[in-house]
């Protein structure tokens, strides 16, 4: 679930990806299919846009083909051409020119060759390269080899070149490297050295960008000396991997969001004049502003209080800190962003201010043990699943909240009650999807603005039984609740609350003892 959830934070670039599958030209191009190989032919020449069934798992690509009684050079592969499972390798002719980001993405490739008359690409020993092997564009994923010594003229390693290969633990790269991609080694679970000195890992000395998701998921990479001449870190570069100290030199002039997210870093050492560490704490301070980067997620400190002054959280600042119980916001932020505390899962208490106005999407999502939140008067947004998964019990929804996410309080298996008080509110779809222990809904006033789906609690394997008090104007929408929640409703004004009997018996008590004086004088 972590993994699919940090997923998400790269989920619109693979989205964009996926859209180069589609060839641009595809309206004016007639798409045709010969031995089991997808073609669009537009312009004179052939693409290949796919493969079908290949019971060999062996694709070998012409020179060209026969359309319409010409011959048709093949000349270039399309983004997810080979995507397809079961693809064991591929072989490319001499006439391929353009080969489109994302082209081999099939999880069992184990080869790929090149014709050595083609003047764009080479292979070596079943890898990808560029013709003047200055790009390694793709390692295959099922490349059983443990160790990789790049050619000494490598200059870039391009998006998703060695990611999900399972077997690397050791990597040789030149100092002529420049640029580290997209995922380029994201989930190589076994690697382990990268220009191993015998005591620490190292990125080339002529290094200057690691791109997004570099480096997600290589959770045996537990240490990475970055160089002197490094500039940039991309957003979730070392999503979920191993390290456990970080340096930044004073040459990086940009730090990503969620760069280090989860990461079970101890200790945090900066010489950069932008990036400063106070108190093992990152910060970014520029132009009289600070934002808080990377809190330390392996540290033990159970307290922590933002500092005054810090305007901004980075997303996933805080996520996956083990020990962090209390964590007191200050009155600059007005923002508590999305994942900033993503499953920090010994967090209790959340104190936060009144300058605070909006809590993002997931922002304390998988805090299991947060039971205590402390609401400032002033927090109007409550952003989709920004309490779910954590172990709250009850909550009274504040006074000045105007928005409701979805699944805002969703998988919260203690929580009992939820009290929206009379309130103009939207309150969205599944804000109590799986919250099991569920046992009492109370909207006091007529202005919160239910969905179809917002009542959705109970799910296939559980079925929950809700007590559920609406003032009479509410208007509830159908289908807000599904056959899996049962609501037992009842209406505030229907029949005499408690107090309201006590003072209809009090006038009858008052009637009656003015009629006995009334009598007795008589």
């Amino acid at each position: 679930m972590k993994k699919f959830i940090a997923a998400l934070l790269l989920a619109s670039i693979f989205v964009m990806s996926l859209q180069f599958v589609q060839t641009s030209d595809a309206d004016e191009g007639v798409y045709i299919t010969i031995d089991d190989i997808n073609y669009l032919i537009y312009d004179g020449t052939a693409t290949v846009t796919g493969v079908e069934d290949l019971p060999s798992g062996n694709v070998v690509v012409p020179e060209t083909i026969e359309y319409d009684g010409k011959t048709v050079d093949v000349c270039k592969i399309d983004s997810g051409a080979f995507i397809m499972p079961g693809i064991v390798s591929v072989t490319l002719p001499s006439t391929i020119t353009e080969i489109s980001d994302f082209a081999f993405r099939s999880s069992t490739l184990e080869r790929i060759e090149v014709d050595s008359d083609n003047a764009e690409y080479c292979s070596d020993d079943g890898v990808l390269y560029d013709h003047e092997m200055t790009m390694v564009i793709k390692y295959p994923p099922e490349k059983t080899d443990e160790i990789y010594a790049a050619p000494a003229t490598l200059v870039n390693i391009g998006s998703e070149c060695f990611e999900g290969n399972a077997y690397l633990t050791e990597v040789w790269l030149p100092d002529s490297l420049k640029a580290i991609d997209y995922r380029a080694f994201a989930s190589c679970i076994s690697l382990s050295k990268m220009n191993h000195d015998g005591e620490n890992n190292n990125l080339p000395k002529g290094t200057l960008v690691v791109n997004s998701g570099a480096f997600a998921y290589c959770e045996n990479l537990t240490n990475l000396s970055f160089n002197e001449s490094l500039m940039v870190i991309g957003p979730s570069t070392f999503m979920c991997a191993g390290l456990e100290q970080v340096y930044i030199p004073y040459s990086v002039s940009t730090i990503g969001e969620s760069a280090f997210y989860s990461c079970p870093i101890k200790t945090i050492e900066s010489d950069n004049i932008a990036y400063v560490v106070i108190d093992n704490v990152l910060y970014e301070s520029r132009n009289n502003s600070k934002s808080l980067v990377t809190y330390p997620a392996g540290s033990e400190r159970e307290y922590f209080e933002i500092p005054k002054g810090v305007s901004y959280i980075y997303s996933n600042a805080f996520s996956g800190c083990l020990h962090l119980k209390t964590i007191k916001l200050n009155e600059d932020l007005n923002v508590v962003t999305s994942w900033a505390f993503y499953e920090c899962t010994s967090l209790e208490t959340v104190k936060i201010p009144d300058s605070v106005i909006i809590l993002e999407a997931l922002s304390f999502y998988g805090c299991v043990n947060l039971k205590n939140i402390e609401f400032g008067n002033k927090v109007s947004i409550l952003g989709a699943y920004c309490f779910s998964g954590t172990g709250i019990e009850e909550m009274y929804i504040p006074e000045s909240v105007t928005s409701i996410g979805t699944g805002a309080f969703a998988s919260c298996k203690k929580l009992k009650s939820l009290e929206i008080p009379d309130i103009v509110v939207v309150v969205d779809q599944y804000i109590l999807y799986e919250c099991y222990a569920m046992e009492q809904i109370t909207m006091w006033g007529p202005n919160a603005v239910m969905d179809e789906h917002t009542l959705d609690i109970g799910t296939f394997d559980k079925t929950v039984t809700v007590s559920l008090t609406v003032h009479k104007d509410l208007e509830i929408p159908n289908h807000v609740n599904n056959e899996f929640t049962i609501l037992n409703i009842s209406i505030i004004g229907d029949r005499p609350y408690p107090y309201e009997n006590l003072i209809g018996a009090a006038v009858c008590i008052a009637i009656l003892v003015g009629i006995i004086l009334v009598v007795r004088e008589v």
